[in-house]
């Protein structure tokens, strides 16, 4: 799948995060946050596809708007 994008201007009341995908089943979505740093990982079916820097604790896979392509 490549690298993951990277989103490095985050704004929840400014912006939406979007991911589409392909095929009639959207893929399982998990987040990750580093601790350290504040970045969130957001993986698709295992791949990690978004890197969200400095977004933080509140914002996680549901914070994704999925996008269905035909």
């Amino acid at each position: 799948p490549g690298e993951p994008a990277i989103v490095e201007d985050y704004n929840a009341s400014e912006d939406v995060v979007t991911y589409g995908f392909l095929g009639a089943t959207a893929p399982t979505r998990t987040s990750n946050l580093d601790g350290s740093t504040g970045d969130v990982t957001i993986s698709a079916d295992g791949d990690e596809v978004i890197v969200v820097l400095g977004a933080g604790a509140g914002f996680d896979e549901n914070d994704v708007l999925l996008l269905k392509y035909d």
